[in-house]
């Protein structure tokens, strides 16, 4: 295993660990799934994860094809053990998932050091729980654009 995936499975660890000690986390984001909501380079807050209080509309932080990814939960059943979720700036979902490989919640977002409160209401996150699955082509696109022409250095 060559250093940068022996780093990256270190940090999943590392972040896993805290978050079951019951630690918030505040780290950078990097990929465009939740474009244009969540851009590469901002912040988000992840707490630890409470599956009775999640909510449709909800980001979290779950393992995904063996990797970590935050995205919106679009469907939940707790009694069952599974959720459906997909990145607001993705064509598909994520599809069935057990509820066990969700770590996390993000309860904050921080761009330029300033917090974003808008997109943790709760009218925001229900919106975007039924608007993400329409305009998930549309975004997909959109944030290509961005990234090869407007994204930050």
């Amino acid at each position: 295993m060559n250093d940068a995936k022996k780093n990256k499975k270190l940090f999943e660890q590392t972040f896993i660990s805290l978050l079951n000690k019951g630690c918030d986390i505040v780290l950078p984001v990097f990929g465009l799934s939740m474009f244009p909501f969540i851009l590469p380079g901002d912040e988000v807050r992840v707490s630890p994860v409470n599956y009775d209080a999640l909510q449709v509309g909800d980001v979290i932080v779950f393992e995904n094809g063996g990797r970590l990814v935050a995205h919106r939960l679009l469907k939940i059943d707790v009694s069952k053990g599974w959720f459906i979720s997909k990145g607001d700036g993705l064509m598909k979902v994520d599809g069935n998932n057990r509820l066990s490989d969700v770590y996390g919640l993000v309860v904050g977002q921080f761009r330029h050091q300033r917090a974003i409160k808008w997109s943790n209401t709760l009218f925001f996150k229900k919106s975007m729980a039924f608007l993400s699955p329409l305009v998930g082509y549309l975004n997909f696109y959109l944030g290509l654009v961005w990234h090869k022409y407007f994204r930050r250095s």
